[in-house]
């Protein structure tokens, strides 16, 4: 054998081949020529937190197991995994950015202006196929495991599909994490006139969005609607607004490494164990309202130093976590059946008389398995959406089809 068959058969060069062909799978079509890796490196962290507490909520329901300890006896831990939460408002400030990006570049940039017939028809042939796909799957399994006759389920069905189901919550909810692409839904029809702020002068407009931020969560706890809309996060979309703001004016901190990584830890620290969330949604009202004011503020810092810090940068723009963070969108329509349908199964079994030990085995496996069958459902269902012209691509193929048959039979 020679040094070239070596080096093909070398188990290490094979293993990096065929990690290399699996990231290549699963990055994301990107329909223009701005790619920011690092998005999908947040989109990495914010999806994480969510399905990590999901599968806490789950466990804590689900375990009939006696310990000697529970999570509470770990601080540190129980902190980590309570304040996923946190994920669904890191994915708005994320929206705020991406949505923004295009009409600020517009106004600020001199570039095209966005039309708006080809700005909606891409959120509906986005993302709406894979949503429509995860809600037909969702009813027909509830209906068929008799959790639901199709009676009950199908309003909530139709309420789910128009995106007004956070205003009927007395019907049965086919997913528990459809309400955050609710109140997606409303941000991004009124995106594009929100984005028109990008038109005034700087300090006006950071001037507005600034105090935007900060007022918001002053004005919620004072008036706090029973019913969940835009308004109870809009702070959070905002802040993507201002990231794109600075992130266009070319501001950079310029920081030594050592200030930046210490800089950018302790943001990131902030975000995940303490409880400095502005969420309106019953469980962390109890917050300080200085807490829920600065917690905006703290994920600007850290997700700046993402944008325009090398050190954070490279980290986010690992293929590893754009990977999976690319495909967060999968993965959040259809963790939570995934952890109840390989759950149920897996909380049966106690795998160590030691809580911690027996609780972070199911949770490493269950993370690891929605990992894994969202990734399947991504490349069938969702990357095919990625392609713009996939509409247009389905119209001739299936005109094609159809010409075929129809002249085989004559």
């Amino acid at each position: 054998m020679d040094i070239c068959d070596r080096k093909e058969n070398n188990p290490v060069i094979l293993f990096n081949r065929f990690r290399n062909l699996i990231f290549l799978k699963l990055r994301r079509k990107t329909n223009s020529n701005f790619f920011l890796p690092q998005i999908d490196g947040l989109r990495f962290l914010a999806i994480g937190l969510v399905v990590l507490i999901h599968i806490n909520v789950f466990y804590l329901a689900k375990n009939n197991f006696i310990f000697d300890k529970t999570l509470t006896d770990y601080p540190i831990y129980f902190s980590f995994l309570y304040n996923g939460f946190k994920g669904v408002e890191l994915f708005f400030v994320i929206s705020g950015f991406i949505l923004a990006l295009p009409f600020a570049k517009h106004y600020l940039c001199e570039e095209d202006k966005i039309p708006l017939k080809e700005y909606f028809w891409r959120r509906l042939t986005r993302l709406e196929p894979p949503y429509i796909v995860a809600m037909l799957s969702f009813f027909l399994i509830f209906i068929f495991i008799g959790k639901y006759s199709f009676v009950q389920l199908w309003p909530s069905l139709l309420l789910h599909l128009t995106y007004i189901h956070n205003f009927f919550n007395n019907f049965p909810n086919l997913s528990g994490v459809t309400w955050s692409l609710e109140i997606e839904l409303q941000f991004y029809l009124l995106a594009p006139v929100l984005s028109s702020i990008f038109s005034l002068n700087k300090f006006f407009r950071r001037f507005i969005l600034f105090g935007s931020i900060i007022f918001l969560p002053i004005l919620q706890n004072i008036f706090n609607p029973s019913v969940i809309t835009l308004y109870n996060f809009l702070q959070f979309f905002l802040v993507g607004f201002l990231l794109v703001d600075f992130y266009l004016a070319g501001f950079r901190l310029n920081l030594a490494k050592i200030s930046s990584l210490l800089l950018g830890l302790a943001s990131l620290l902030v975000i995940i164990f303490l409880d400095f969330s502005s969420s309106n949604i019953g469980i962390s009202l109890r917050e300080p309202l200085l807490n829920r004011i600065v917690f905006p503020f703290v994920i600007f810092l850290f997700y700046f130093l993402v944008l325009t810090d090398n050190i954070w940068k490279n980290l986010f723009s690992n293929k590893f976590f754009t990977s999976i963070g690319g495909m967060c969108y999968t993965i959040y329509l259809w963790h939570t059946i995934i952890i109840s349908a390989v759950g149920n199964q897996l909380i049966r079994v106690r795998l160590s008389e030691n809580f911690l030990f027996d609780f972070s085995l199911k949770l490493s496996f269950l993370f690891i398995l929605v990992i894994l069958f969202s990734a399947i459902l991504f490349l069938i269902i969702e990357k095919p959406t990625m392609d713009k012209n996939w509409p247009k691509k389905l119209y001739y193929f299936v005109r094609e089809k159809f010409n075929w048959i129809y002249y085989e039979q004559k």
